[in-house]
């Protein structure tokens, strides 16, 4: 009985997804908003999210720098992540073609960078996310993906994104520590009463 409910109610969502999905392509369809959406797209294309990660790490501070590499990181992790979901669940695409359209890859990396930029420039945040969300739109307006689709992307990147801060957090201060104590080491006892760890990313995660 349990199995019977659970089945008629996925079946009912899924065909409610696909039908707003069809719904969002239709009503807002336009020659000038379909190339809108084209560019927005490909804001959450890899290979923009990475050069932009590389870009600021040629040219930021030491700061920028450690958010470029935690960035990188965060996307190819979570981007391994998203193609094995991709691959279990193998949902086709609205259009067809390929069995790949759970969760939405642009969309999960579009929010997993914009939360760990985010936690860099924290006055950005909300426009980082509002682009990100836009992202996820233009999958649906072109039929790249459903709308479940798009938000479980988001879903897993927003929380790659905290994982990644989280993990850099404790990283950063595990390595503070041990160095804090090594020279307590050197020093000797008199050391104890040097400045307190500074872990990096504390206070930007904090934000």
């Amino acid at each position: 009985m349990t199995v019977a409910v659970l089945h008629v109610w996925a079946s009912t969502v899924i065909v409610l997804d696909a039908r707003l999905a069809h719904a969002i392509h239709h009503i807002c369809h336009q020659d000038t908003l379909g190339f809108l959406m084209v560019a927005v797209t490909d804001l959450g294309n890899g290979f923009v999210l990475l050069g932009t990660a590389l870009a600021l790490y040629i040219a930021g501070d030491d700061d920028t720098k450690r958010y470029a590499r935690l960035a990188a990181t965060a996307f190819i992790v979570l981007g391994l992540v998203v193609q094995s979901c991709k691959h279990m669940v193998g949902r086709e695409r609205p259009l067809g073609g390929s069995f790949d359209s759970f969760p939405s890859g642009h969309t999960s990396e579009a929010f997993c960078m914009s939360w760990v930029w985010g936690a860099r420039w924290p006055r950005l945040r909300t426009a980082l996310l509002f682009v990100a969300a836009l992202v996820g739109l233009s999958r649906v307006y072109l039929m790249a993906h459903y709308p479940l689709d798009v938000m479980a992307g988001a879903a897993l990147g927003l929380a790659g994104g905290a994982i990644a801060l989280s993990a850099a957090r404790r990283a950063g201060c595990n390595r503070e520590g041990a160095r804090a104590t090594n020279r307590r080491r050197h020093l000797g006892a008199g050391a104890s009463a040097t400045r307190p760890v500074q872990c990096p990313l504390r206070k930007a995660i904090r934000r």
